[in-house]
């Protein structure tokens, strides 16, 4: 997600792709933030805070709060939105949810002040399409037979015969016959 921020008309801009937002469940995405005053490229005066938020009605589905610097004024601030899956989760509670409406917003204050209310707060409208894959669940679900399954295909490794090629920390090779007998522990 690339963005522009206009500090002369103190105004947030996207490019063409942000207006639809695909999040994908277990990556983080990466966004980037570019200032410029009536056309010219400028950094933050030092000593400032930088934040986006992506809410809807109040409630915050993801957040990047934490931006690289660039090294001159024609760079980007980067950094890597953090999701809040239990409140996207809700937010796409049935299949026939495809998208929601929410805001980005971009948030600068000075290092030392709170970061609320900021010196700039400007906000976009765009749409978080429903992610390809769902969240995983809370607890892991044991599959029945696993142990099962496990114990019969290393019997038919041992029946189908061959070797097990080990090495040691001291780079020591051997070779373990699997056509007989159980395998050694």
């Amino acid at each position: 997600m690339d963005f522009t921020f206009d500090l002369a008309t103190n105004e947030l801009l996207t490019t063409a792709d942000v207006d639809e937002i695909a999040l994908k469940w277990r990556s983080r995405e990466p966004v980037r933030i570019h200032f410029h005053r009536d056309g010219v490229d400028e950094l933050l005066p030092s000593g400032y805070g930088l934040a986006l938020y992506i809410a809807r009605a109040g409630t915050l589905l993801a957040e990047c709060v934490s931006f690289s610097t660039p090294s001159t004024s024609a760079g980007d601030y980067s950094g890597t939105i953090i999701l809040h899956t239990t409140p996207l989760t809700t937010a796409f509670t049935t299949a026939t949810v495809l998208s929601i409406a929410a805001s980005v917003e971009c948030h600068w204050w000075a290092t030392g002040q709170a970061a609320t209310p900021a010196i700039s707060d400007n906000s976009v409208l765009a749409h978080i399409k429903r992610p390809a894959v769902e969240p995983e669940p809370a607890s892991v679900e044991a599959l029945t037979g696993a142990t099962e399954w496990f114990i019969a295909q290393l019997a038919a490794l041992i029946s189908a015969g061959g070797y097990l090629r080990l090495t040691n920390t001291a780079e020591d090779i051997y070779h373990i016959g699997l056509n007989t007998g159980e395998p050694p522990v």
